[in-house]
């Protein structure tokens, strides 16, 4: 370590009182492990010494010296423990070089007093598992957080920080995030630690195997550019952070403006950039090494100007202090790789045909798939080459894209068998054309090929100059080969390359869903593009230009609910061509949910009842072939099996628009034909003609809706149809098929897939009302659809986003147990939590009967650890409970549970749910901050009173704005937050299950059977599922 850095370190410890928190700048603790001799080793800050137990091995580090610990007798003690009884925040750091042998659960650090009080990290969990940092007191078990992998062997630095304001732990390795998890413990939980290890366990686990360097010990968080820094032998503050370009960003563009955001205490910046790392590294403006390129600037930006295409370049930023001391804070190293000058177009992007081919292994798709070819060196294989019949007498070859590109070159291998110098099958002259349609072409030249030498290492030797041809097809008609006297005519391949002019990336990238509006455009610029034409719209076929800018980024503001096409337009009128169009994206914007109109609904079949009657409409259904209801849905399971109703009295073509709604779950891969959920139509010479149709599941691997009239010998022609993926996996789905005057639209489980406009034949009013089925189509050779159709309704308007998102959410969906964080089922006849470990306590008589929690009289309740629970370091949350209560009983304030304190006899900071109360409600609440009245400061939302003695399912919901209630599977109500009211400021001090926090309100007296807690603000498809709802 140099002498400049130490004195910055030391400076920087004297300044430390003017952070935040009075957190210190450089670590509080830093063991080097550079004495290279002896039993101990000196805190670089405090000068405390550590002893060295048994005779570990003195090697060179990362930073200078380092320790090699023989897994058997060695590890390190430190003299550390009042620090870590004084740390809330931390970022412990180490440079480790693990030698992936010796026994289990080795440490690489390991603060505690013993086997029930500790903090450590594991260089691997067991003997073959991945790293682990724990912490726990004796009150309190382990919070744990694990890497994805494991600790590979080599020099690695490893870093854990614990955040004491969002009370998360966080893992990084090389200075990258990996790992994260929350927390309910701090390290100064542990108290004044006796046993500070390096190297071993407070357990009595294998000790450490491999080297240790530069273990640092802070009492803030770091960040990861900071933790960078630490690693490069910095102190890991003030640096400038979030580089742009990102640190080894690729393929970037060769017009870079470097920017970065201040570190600390920074004013003005020093700007080192370069194509060497070393002298990037290394310089200073002592010794700028040709790579100081700014020096003092006060901007967070520089232009770097046009830089070379495919080189690496490396900058530095070191942030420079306020006078008089103008500290020099060193930042770390950043790299990025402009993109090179041209991109080869991959094989998947291109098809090749040929005017023939000599038999089926040398086709003319050899050509781009890189059969033969290693290393750019061609084998001698006949079947890696195309080669056209004998006799050929128009020889030619083609190559199709899948756009249209600005062509650079073509590289050619020509045929390379080894006959190739006697017969000569090789491509000689050949005039090369493209087009961009496939119809108009344009010949760019007529040439001769170089000859393959028919030896095994051949590389290509013939170069064809596109020059920025825009292209689409490349065209080599033949004109002769090399052989000259043999009618049959090879080649072994192409590569093209091209120039990237047209605007890539667009963001959002196609199929976001639910934006906001505005929504904010952007892509990556096409190569030399002037300025950037938007066409943004509903209709893809038809995008009107919306605005013309000169930087790649554009603020659109459109109307929530629609399917948006967009497309950008590169311009530049100096070029030839001077407009290179981008492919189509989409996005969708946010659909707020709203109820349908009872009075548009024409028909619904429910099949609630067992039978097929129309509850709304009263068109009842025939069940035909077999087909039957069980468990309310209409279950067709074998073929020839579907139901009808009476197309005339439906009359579907009276409609000036409709929606058809339907839930439905297909029978696993049984619908692999053109089968039809819905059909309404007429069915003439064995095709569905004049029909409208719904099919989630076609030979062609799509779902469908469409319609097609007026074409009767061949309706599928004339059709105009709205397609999305094909659903036939066994799983709930609703699909919603909307017409009006213009539009068809697809939405599948409430997303808008896609929409379509109406040809002039395909109007409501020509449809047939000759027929409706479920679950067969108007095709006489199509078969039947199998599955269960749970719900079908028709609407007499086109529903909107807003509406067909509503009628999804009432679809049940399973919230799984991925957000499930503690479950109480009672039905062991305890009461443990299955899921969270945190068991609950009985008092006053309460008892678990029969699978569930019974409080018969007063001053009984169950009581769980609060703390432990740690309800305020959730995001968000949901309570579900399943409860019976005591028909009668409860007129008073009580609490079915409740989450807070109890201050002044009040519940306060906290947040409940009450079935029944004094006003003749149930009611979800929370109230923080005020403690002297704060039933005042509640923000809540009041249900139906449940006091009957009945069954009943209670969902309360919390995030960062709103608490929601649900009742018995039913959305009751939402209400807004106030400022204070705030998950965080929720107190652990109590959490109860039939009792609440004002000491005079009585307890609930009842049956609960479950209690829940959910890390997630339960929708209410999720409420359905538990409510269970079909």
């Amino acid at each position: 370590m140099n002498k400049r850095l130490l004195c910055l370190m030391a400076a920087l410890l004297l300044a430390g009182a003017t952070l935040a928190s009075a957190a210190t700048p450089g670590p509080v603790s830093w063991w080097k492990l550079d004495e290279m001799s002896g039993a101990t080793t000196a805190d670089a800050i405090t000068g405390d010494t550590g002893d060295i137990a048994g005779t570990p091995t003195w090697v060179p580090g990362q930073l200078d010296g380092a320790l090699s610990f023989d897994g058997s007798t060695n590890f390190v003690t430190l003299p550390i423990g009042s620090l870590i009884a004084s740390l809330s925040d931390t970022t412990v750091t180490t440079w480790a070089d693990f030698s992936n042998a010796g026994g289990a659960w080795q440490r690489l650090w390991d603060f505690g007093s013993g086997t029930g009080v500790y903090m450590f990290l594991c260089a691997r969990v067991n003997t073959d598992g991945v790293i682990r940092f724990a912490i726990r007191t004796a009150s309190v078990g382990e919070q744990i957080v694990n890497t994805p992998d494991k600790l590979a062997s080599g020099w690695h630095n490893i870093a854990v920080s614990i955040d004491s304001q969002a009370m998360m732990i966080n893992a990084y390795v090389d200075g990258a995030k990996v790992a994260s998890g929350p927390t309910v413990l701090l390290p100064k939980d542990l108290g004044v630690t006796t046993q500070n290890w390096l190297g071993k366990s407070q357990w009595p686990d294998a000790l450490y195997q491999g080297s240790l360097d530069d273990v640092r010990i802070y009492d803030r968080v770091l960040t990861g550019d900071e933790i960078k820094n630490a690693m490069e032998g910095g102190i890991g503050y003030g640096i400038a952070n979030t580089p742009d370009p990102a640190d080894k960003a690729a393929n970037t563009l060769p017009n870079i403006v470097l920017r970065w955001k201040p570190g600390q205490d920074s004013k003005t910046y020093d700007v080192y950039f370069g194509t060497s790392r070393n002298d990037v590294l290394n310089a200073s403006p002592d010794n700028p090494m040709g790579v100081l390129l700014s020096a003092g600037q006060e901007a967070t930006t520089y232009d770097a100007g046009r830089l070379a295409f495919g080189t690496t370049y490396y900058w530095r930023i070191d942030g420079i202090g306020a006078a008089p001391d103008f500290t020099v804070y060193k930042g770390n190293v950043w790299s990025f790789t402009v993109e090179p000058k041209t991109y080869k177009l991959p094989a998947a992007s291109i098809k090749a045909t040929a005017s023939s081919v000599n038999n089926a292994t040398m086709g003319p798709e050899k050509t781009i798939d890189g059969s033969g070819l290693v290393n750019g060196a061609h084998s001698t294989l006949e079947t890696d080459m195309w080669l056209s019949k004998n006799g050929e007498l128009t020889p030619w070859i083609q190559y199709e894209f899948d756009q249209v590109y600005a062509l650079n070159e073509m590289l050619v291998w020509n045929s390379n068998q080894a006959m190739e110098p006697v017969v000569g099958y090789g491509l000689m002259n050949v005039t090369v054309e493209y087009s961009e349609n496939g119809q108009d072409w344009a010949t760019l030249d007529t040439l001769d090929f170089a000859q393959a030498p028919g030896e095994a290492g051949y590389t290509a030797n013939t170069t064809v100059d596109f020059g920025g041809a825009a292209a689409k097809f490349v065209k080599l008609v033949v004109n002769s080969n090399w052989g000259g006297f043999l009618p049959q005519y090879g080649l072994s391949e192409v590569q093209f390359s091209y120039t990237p002019v047209k605007a890539t990336q667009l963001t959002p990238v196609s199929g976001t869903i639910n934006l906001d509006s505005p929504v904010t455009l952007s892509w990556r610029p096409g190569r030399e593009a002037v300025s950037h034409e938007i066409y943004l719209g509903t209709d893809k076929d038809n995008l009107p230009l919306v605005a013309t800018v000169d930087q790649p980024t554009y603020v659109a503001n459109v109307s929530v609910g629609n399917l948006y096409y967009w497309k950008v337009v590169e311009v530049n009128e100096a070029e030839t061509p001077a407009r290179w169009e981008s492919v189509v994206a989409n996005f969708s914007t946010v659909a707020v949910p709203t109820k349908p109109d009872k009075a548009n609904l024409t028909h619904q079949w429910t099949f609630n009842d067992g039978t097929a009657a129309d509850s709304v409409g009263g068109v009842d259904g025939v069940l035909v072939g077999g087909a039957s209801i069980v468990d309310g849905a209409l279950v067709t399971s074998a073929q020839d099996q579907w139901m009808e109703m009476d197309g005339k009295a439906i009359a579907i073509n009276t409609y000036d628009a409709f929606s058809c709604v339907v839930w439905y779950t297909p029978k696993a891969g049984a619908n692999t034909g053109y089968s039809m959920l819905a059909y309404f139509g007429d069915s003439l010479n064995g095709f569905g003609s004049n029909g409208f149709f719904m099919c989630s599941a076609r030979g062609d691997d799509v779902s469908r809706v469409g319609i097609s009239c007026g074409n009767t010998s061949a309706p599928w022609s004339a059709e105009s149809g709205a397609n999305g993926p094909e659903i036939d996996d066994g799983k709930p789905h609703m699909m919603v098929g909307t017409i009006d005057a213009t539009t068809i639209k697809l939405y599948i489980d409430g997303k808008l897939i896609s929409s379509a406009a109406l040809s002039a034949t395909n109007k409501i009013s020509a449809l047939s009302t000759n027929f409706a089925y479920l679950a067969k189509g108007g095709y006489t050779g199509d078969p039947e659809w199998l599955g269960s159709i749970h719900e079908f309704s028709i609407y007499n308007k086109a529903l909107t986003p807003g509406e067909v998102l509503y009628l999804a959410n009432l679809m049940p969906k399973d919230p799984g147990t991925a957000n499930l964080t503690h479950q109480w089922t009672f039905d062991d006849g305890t009461a443990n939590d299955s899921v969270g470990g945190l068991n609950g306590t009985l008092v006053g008589g309460a008892a678990v009967v029969d699978g569930s929690l019974v409080t018969s009289a007063q001053d009984q309740w169950m009581e769980m650890d609060g703390k432990a629970l740690a309800i305020n370091t959730y995001e968000a949350f949901s309570i579900a409970g399943w409860y019976t209560p005591k028909a009668g009983a409860n007129t008073g304030y009580h609490m079915l549970c409740y989450f807070g304190d109890s201050l002044n006899g009040f519940g306060s900071n906290g947040f409940f749910f009450t079935p029944a109360r004094g006003d003749n409600v149930s009611r979800a609440g929370i109230s923080c901050g005020n403690t002297s009245a704060p039933w005042s400061a509640e923000t809540g939302v009041n249900g139906k009173e449940t006091d009957d003695g009945n069954p009943h399912f209670v969902v309360a919901t919390i995030d960062a704005t709103n608490i929601t209630l649900f009742m018995d599977g039913e959305y009751v109500g939402t209400a807004t937050l106030s400022a204070a009211n705030k998950i965080s400021a929720l107190s652990n001090n109590f959490a109860y299950l039939a009792k609440g926090g004002y000491t005079g309100d009585p307890e609930w007296l009842g049956s609960i059977q479950e209690f829940r807690i959910y890390d997630k603000a339960l929708n209410i498809s999720e409420v359905r599922f538990l409510a269970g709802a079909k």
